[in-house]
């Protein structure tokens, strides 16, 4: 009897996407990167802001340009590895058009701490998490320990992997739920779908979700180096994420942070907030074969969205559009259709009659970010009636054939409901749903 009051509450909550917050190599406000996306521009580029003349991969999807003083205090900024300051600036981001912190940024440029507006603190919690956690910190005070040089007294609080949620909740006075979900690249995805669950079990009305990740670093560039994962198309960086093309030789690191402000649907038409969608469906699944090859026929993945269409009641005939993880390595790319075709085949459907599209050939691959980039991405998506396309796709690989991949140009078409995948090392996979809000 339990679980199925459980469920029958689950069922009745819908819960609403108030707010995006964005920052990646697309830019610094979800705004701007949909600009980049819908015009089909690329923000990868040579690396900056280290050096990168002696190493074999010298491209990423960077943050450029994002000065922590043009939003917060300089206090604040001293105690924030760059993984938490891409996730504050998104969570201001956020707040602000969800409409619970003021429409000028002015007063929080110079306050340590502010207040949403029109919600109990106690009702509002954070899930945001990391794939890398803060590296940027981890390397420059080992360096200094290399130097027989004394480590920053922060060291410890800036790094560790709960700080961006920690500090989110601690600036906005978030006093619900407070999770750091790390499931390396289905990061964003896990966060954004138990921070819905807390709303629906009733725990919290708003909660701020996603993931965050400053992938661009001397360690982080090493490690995928040694493993022969990136892409090393120096010299034409903007054709260097190639999901599902033949000519691909490996994924293109990327960082950022992409957040969205959840809410309980009432609560938020009660206040007046903007409705840019629902997150109707979640799923979660393993492959539970190996740390970093999928299986070939894609069977985890595919059960995390057969997962999230079961919690959305919906057919894979009703998806409008399947935002992939599509990474541009050849293992991933081809086990991700191959767990699509599965589903789409045993619904009597053709391969073509879901669009499909990878984004990371624009912004690379954001590692924890990734999923909450994508997310935001969707639900522009959804606003627009634009697909996305899949750029850099001129010759498509094996295990492609039949599929629509949206190949160079974007699409117009009207999207009712959006599925969004993330996967990661050690077999976890996951999947989101966004519907178009229908009042009922």
């Amino acid at each position: 009897m339990v679980v199925n009051q459980a469920q029958d509450h689950l069922q009745r909550q819908r819960v609403a996407i108030t707010g995006i917050g964005h920052v990646s190599c697309l830019g610094l406000s979800m705004e701007a990167a949909w600009q980049q996306v819908s015009h089909g521009r690329s923000g990868i580029e040579r690396i900056k802001k280290f050096d990168v003349t002696d190493l074999p991969v010298q491209i990423a999807g960077e943050v450029r340009g994002l000065q922590g003083a043009n939003y917060f205090p300089a206090k604040l900024l001293r105690e924030l590895d760059p993984f938490s300051l891409f996730a504050l600036v998104a969570a201001e981001e956020a707040l602000r058009q969800a409409r619970l912190l003021p429409a000028s940024s002015e007063a929080s440029q110079t306050a340590l701490h502010c207040e949403l507006l029109g919600v109990d603190p106690d009702r509002c919690g954070v899930s945001v998490g990391s794939c890398m956690t803060g590296l940027n910190t981890l390397e420059t005070n080992i360096a200094r320990m290399a130097h027989g040089e004394r480590i920053e007294a922060r060291t410890h609080p800036k790094y560790m992997h709960n700080m961006p949620a920690g500090q989110i909740s601690i600036r906005y006075n978030l006093r619900g739920p407070n999770w750091a979900m790390s499931t390396a690249c289905a990061t964003a995805n896990h966060n954004i779908g138990f921070a819905a669950r807390a709303i629906q079990w009733g725990e919290a009305d708003v909660m701020i979700a996603g993931g965050t990740d400053e992938g661009v670093t001397p360690f982080s560039l090493a490690g995928y180096c040694a493993a022969n994962a990136l892409s090393k198309r120096n010299d034409q960086p903007a054709l260097a994420s190639r999901p599902w093309d033949v000519d691909r030789d490996g994924f293109v690191l990327g960082e950022g942070a992409g957040l969205l402000v959840l809410e309980r649907l009432e609560h938020a038409l009660e206040r007046g907030a903007p409705v840019l969608g629902i997150l109707s469906g979640f799923g979660s699944a393993s492959d539970a074969e190996h740390v970093t090859k999928p299986p070939k026929n894609g069977h985890g993945g595919a059960r995390a969205q057969l997962q999230a269409l079961r919690d959305a009641n919906l057919q894979p005939g009703q998806l409008s559009y399947i935002n992939a993880h599509g990474t541009s390595t050849p293992l991933g790319d081809y086990a991700e259709l191959q767990g699509i075709r599965g589903y789409l085949e045993q619904a009597g459907l053709p391969l073509d009659h879901v669009p499909i599209s990878s984004t990371k050939s624009l912004h690379g691959h954001g590692l924890g970010a990734a999923g909450g980039i994508e997310a935001g991405i969707c639900i522009q998506a959804m606003q627009a009636n634009l697909i996305p396309a899949t750029h850099n796709l001129l010759k498509p690989d094996r295990g492609c054939s039949g599929f629509d991949l949206v190949p160079q140009t974007p699409r117009p078409a009207e999207l009712q409901h959006i599925l969004s995948n993330s996967y990661g090392f050690g077999g976890t996979t996951s999947a989101l749903i966004f519907s178009r809000f229908c009042p009922r």
